[in-house]
């Protein structure tokens, strides 16, 4: 199963609405009830961006490359809340790659 997403237009009011678009994705849903998020990254800078882990309400979440892309795999029970604010890290990576070092104290709150 196949869902692609970039970003959505659900109502948020303006304090809590993310400052950036998600990068792009495709979400896959694999058979042991995880999430399978493909994000669509320049492969280039793939290896930048999956340095250090992202960072979502105090949980990391691994970002790996391979030949098909740059993925992460996660158990969510709102899968694309989940892909997006992983996605708004990751443009945030991309906006300034040399900034990845400071990963480790990033926060992107869900709602």
């Amino acid at each position: 199963f196949f869902l692609q997403f970039s970003s959505h237009s659900r109502s948020q009011p303006a304090a809590m609405a993310p400052s950036r678009t998600p990068v792009p994705y495709i979400l896959t849903d694999l058979p042991n009830g995880n999430t399978k998020a493909t994000y669509s990254v320049p492969s280039d800078i793939a290896p930048l961006l999956v340095r250090f882990p992202i960072i979502v309400q105090g949980q990391p979440f691994e970002i790996s490359t391979c030949a098909e892309g740059t993925f992460c795999v996660f158990f969510s029970p709102t899968p694309q809340a989940t892909a997006d604010a992983i996605g708004i890290r990751l443009a945030s990576r991309l906006e300034d790659p040399s900034s990845t070092e400071a990963a480790a104290t990033e926060n992107c709150v869900l709602s």
